[in-house]
């Protein structure tokens, strides 16, 4: 299996989706689908882990010094999403 990074994985998994999903819902679906080598995961909370990339990516606005292409509903429950959409 291809290696997959955290983000490489949610946007696959919001693309997949087509809809806003929770961290909770995208997990999910990079479960259901093997998006991520689970056996590779060091930490114990990789659900954490891809939250607070999210959290970290949409607070700075930026990844590797472009925009980043990540969107979130403002509200709570926060939903995610692809700013392509």
């Amino acid at each position: 299996m291809e290696r997959v990074n955290y983000r490489e994985a949610i946007i696959s998994a919001l693309r997949m989706s087509g809809d806003p999903l929770t961290t909770s819902e995208i997990w999910n679906v990079i479960v259901k689908n093997m998006l991520l080598d689970l056996n590779s995961i060091k930490g114990k909370t990789p659900q954490a882990t891809m939250a607070s990339l999210l959290y970290r990516e949409l607070k700075k606005s930026s990844f590797n010094g472009h925009e980043t292409i990540f969107a979130s509903n403002g509200e709570k429950p926060t939903k995610y999403y692809l700013k392509e959409r």
